[in-house]
């Protein structure tokens, strides 16, 4: 075995006899080191404050037998500077204190070659590897002290909006403390009962982060079955995980490996898994106990971020029912007042030409008193319309309404709203364009129920229409729902448009489109709402299409009847 090189090494002699000193570096001269001779400790002491040096030879009689005393004055300071005491003549005390000291050794004056170069090719090669020891032991206790704060403030934040950063910080000094390849902090998949990526650093980022491992399966997956810790020194040697040996050239290489569970009191919610040190050595136990300690507040932080996360999942459903209540709260305030309100208007009607029929008497006239009672009738029927709607309504949402669903043409039943609704446009002088298709389509539907949608966006396509409007109603066959064959009715308008933000409110129930656009129209907010079950009960869809002052196109679409169907 080749010995320890000297080239470079500064020595620091401290002896007051110019022999000695010319012997020495006879001596370590040749050998490449560096000679730095001092006639007092004093002198010797700023070479130490000036140079980095390995090793202190020192005559034990310097400045009148003070050699020891200097040398425990060195030992404070430096304690683990190597000193070689030179001496031509040594006591049984002298050796005492040396021992006490750590002195390394002592050299007989004047020093044989061999033996001195022995003596100090060891010592010079103990204080490296101290110093080593010492450089691992900082670094290691730096940063499990990082670690340790990195934990600690992740157990007592109130945000773990940056939990996923943290992790990726503990990964990194993981793997600084172990000075490995690759390390990997997986979290177990309550849904998927798999084993999935938090954090990662190493090569073959992008297919690790992508991983799913099941419970049970591989490396990974058998630690999070058994909670148990498990040290490969040589994966090659392994019978139990063969499998994961390099099979191609160009695959990664796992040769030695830790994996330990991450766990809250008994339950497992993930693993911590490091590969192959830098330095090519095997873990050992050392390494496993110093993983097993780091894994425990790794599990507390992440389980404290997943209570986070979830509580805030809670808070914002909270928050949602929360809003929807209020809504319904205030809906249900509307639904009251817009009831009260047209309910108490014919009601006033009623009252009032039945208070007049009985204060006037026989003076009415048979005309006047006809015109009375015909205004009494025409009030009673607005009630009752108003109920029955309320009653309809309520019978859909319940699923009690009967339905006679059946092939039925549209053209006709467009044609008879049109020629109802004349004298309407008529009055706000509306231009109307009805251009029926070139062939005869069925659809599947109930036509009396279908005959309400049509009235409801005729009557909305009049009612909030500019005077010289137009509207125009068109027919078409679509595809929709996987391709099934549909018609689809849209009646657009040129009225005044709906915003983005409103057009979501107009198919839920108690909501108007004249709250939106203008004054209060007589009416509960149930009519498009009521549409909307209509449509849904047919399978088809309904929806509206504006921009403010642009118009708009309401539409809704039923099954077409198809060839060989009746």
């Amino acid at each position: 075995m080749s010995k320890m090189s000297l080239v470079g090494s500064k020595i620091l002699v401290l002896d007051e006899d110019p022999n000695t000193r010319n012997i020495l570096k006879k001596i370590l001269l040749p050998k490449g080191c560096t000679i730095l001779p001092a006639n007092s400790y004093e002198e010797g002491k700023k070479y130490l404050d000036q140079f980095p040096i390995d090793l202190i030879l020192i005559e034990i009689s310097l400045e009148e037998g003070k050699g020891l005393l200097f040398a425990e004055e060195l030992r404070k300071n430096h304690p683990y500077l190597p000193i070689i005491i030179l001496t031509s003549e040594v006591s049984l005390q002298a050796i005492k204190k040396t021992i006490k000291l750590g002195i390394s050794d002592y050299i007989h004056k004047p020093p044989d070659p061999i033996e001195l170069l022995d003596s100090i090719r060891e010592a010079i090669s103990r204080y490296k590897q101290t110093l080593l020891d010492q450089a691992i032991l900082k670094n290691s206790r730096q940063y499990f002290e990082e670690l340790m704060t990195l934990m600690e403030v992740s157990k007592i934040t109130i945000s773990f909006e940056h939990i996923d950063l943290l992790l990726q910080r503990v990964v990194e000094i993981v793997s600084q403390i172990l000075d490995v390849e690759t390390v990997s902090l997986m979290r177990i998949q309550e849904d998927t009962q798999e084993l999935t990526v938090l954090a990662y650093i190493g090569p073959e980022k992008q297919i690790v982060e992508n991983a799913r491992v099941p419970i049970g399966t591989g490396i990974s997956g058998w630690v999070a079955q058994q909670g148990k810790p498990l040290l490969i020194n040589n994966i090659e040697k392994s019978e139990k995980f063969k499998k994961f040996r390099k099979k191609t050239p160009d695959q990664y290489k796992n040769d030695s490996l830790l994996c330990v569970p991450l766990k809250i009191k008994d339950r497992v919610i993930g693993v911590l898994n490091v590969n192959n040190k830098k330095s090519g050595k095997a873990f050992d136990l050392h390494d496993l106990d110093l993983l097993r300690g780091i894994s425990n507040p790794i599990a507390l932080a992440i389980e404290n971020a997943w209570l986070y996360e979830k509580l805030q999942i809670k808070a914002r459903e909270l928050e949602r029912l929360n809003k929807e209540l209020q809504q319904l709260d205030q809906m249900k305030s509307n639904f009251i007042s817009n009831v009260s309100h047209e309910i108490r208007t014919p009601l006033t009607s009623i009252n009032g030409y039945a208070e007049l029929l009985l204060e006037m008497g026989n003076k009415l006239s048979p005309e006047k008193g006809k015109e009375f009672l015909q205004a009494i009738l025409e009030a009673g029927k607005q009630i009752s319309i108003l109920l029955d709607q309320i009653a309809e309504f309520s019978l859909v949402e319940s699923g009690k309404m009967k339905w006679n669903i059946r092939p039925i043409l549209l053209h006709p039943l467009i044609s008879r709203i049109i020629d109802r609704f004349q004298t309407h446009l008529g009055k706000k002088q509306i231009t109307l364009h009805y251009q029926p298709p070139d062939k005869s389509l069925r659809v599947y539907a109930d036509e009396e129920k279908i005959d309400r949608v049509l009235s409801h966006f005729m009557d909305n396509a009049i009612k909030f229409n500019k005077e010289k409007g137009k509207i125009d109603i068109k027919m078409e066959e679509v595809r929709q729902k996987e391709c099934h064959p549909f018609v689809k009715v849209s009646i657009t308008d040129t009225g005044i448009g709906i915003s983005k933000e409103n057009t979501s409110y107009l198919f839920t129930k108690f909501n108007q489109l004249g709250n939106i656009l203008t004054e209060k129209p007589p009416g509960v907010g149930l009519g498009l709402a009521f549409c909307k079950e209509i449509i849904n009960r047919h399978r088809g869809e309904i929806g509206v299409e504006s921009e403010p002052k642009k118009g708009s196109t309401f539409y809704f679409t039923l099954p077409l009847v198809t060839e060989g169907k009746k």
